[in-house]
């Protein structure tokens, strides 16, 4: 067997129900030199036995449970492909995803990799034809355009800094690339990408594809909808950045740091409350408050927790 172009590494964990489809997105590429590599993290839901008629063309690691970026650094140790790219068990590419993005890495030696638009769908309707058309601050960066993608003429580090655009699902990545800038940091729980992209996006080589190379799928399991994990996430991904490079960022990029943690304590205030635990609740209003002192929601929820209802629960 031949070292394959591309390694599609797709990290699962219960999502058996979804996974076919993901497959079959995958293998209905218009450009098809390519290896796929499923990572079961540990699924309960009999994935494995779902995914065996695919044997024959998938390979299958099974690991412990040790979360999605645990999963997808197991799949570029085992990939053996010049490019790597990531594709969630519950979401689909389109058709010619490959097609548009290797040939374009290929002819482009200096790039380190590129990403895309992507659509945002449910089981009942489309929610987002283009997630990137209102991402302001992404469309205002300066490009000029080549075979349908943008090569950017200034740093797209501030626009993502702030919007937080680029869907791991979108990208396509030279292998050196991902080995040069290490892997995730698994600390960092939702927002590890996220996370992963404030320390290496200044010193990359990125185009855009313009055009939606993934469907992105909305259900109640996401990660991205467990609002306690991801503002939790918020947390320590800006506290850690205003540690390592606040001090050498622009004063705008720490106030918005400082804000958003402030946000993720507030949110995570109203969440303990909820949840009747209104000792916690006051501790993240209290949180919240110390970075942002401006932050008024928090003094009323706070000042609420107080009151004899609110004592009561």
């Amino acid at each position: 067997m031949g070292t394959p172009t591309v390694s599609v590494i797709i990290p699962t964990h219960n999502f058996g129900h979804f996974i076919l489809e993901a497959l079959e997105s995958a293998f209905a590429q218009t450009y098809q030199d390519f290896e796929v590599i499923i990572v079961d993290d540990g699924s309960t839901d009999g994935t494995p036995e779902i995914v065996a008629p695919y044997l024959d063309r998938v390979t299958l690691i099974s690991t412990d449970h040790q979360g999605h970026t645990a999963a997808r650094d197991v799949g570029v140790a085992a990939s053996r492909g010049r490019y790597i790219c990531f594709l969630d068990a519950d979401d689909l590419y389109t058709p010619d995803k490959l097609e548009l993005q290797v040939p374009f890495l290929e002819a482009h030696p200096e790039i380190d990799f590129v990403f895309s638009d992507y659509s945002c769908f449910d089981e009942t309707s489309v929610h987002s034809e283009s997630w990137m058309a209102n991402r302001y601050r992404f469309q205002q960066v300066p490009y000029r355009k080549e075979n349908g993608h943008r090569l950017f003429l200034e740093p797209l580090y501030e626009a993502y800094f702030y919007e937080r655009f680029i869907l791991p699902g979108t990208l396509l990545l030279r292998r050196e690339y991902v080995i040069e800038t290490g892997v995730y940091d698994h600390s960092v729980g939702a927002k590890v990408f996220y996370s992963r992209m404030l320390y290496t996006l200044d010193r990359s080589n990125i185009a855009y594809t313009d055009a939606v190379t993934v469907r992105r799928r909305w259900h109640g399991d996401n990660i991205s909808l467990m609002n306690d994990v991801v503002n939790t996430s918020i947390v320590q991904v800006y506290e850690r950045f205003l540690q390592v490079r606040g001090y050498e960022m622009p004063i705008a990029y720490r106030r918005h740091a400082v804000r958003r943690i402030s946000d993720a304590q507030y949110r995570l205030g109203l969440a303990a409350v909820r949840d009747l635990d209104i000792s916690r609740g006051r501790s993240h209003f209290w949180r919240s408050l110390r970075m942002w002192p401006l932050k008024w929601r928090a003094y009323v929820a706070l000042l609420a927790s107080f009151l004899p209802r609110a004592a009561a629960k």
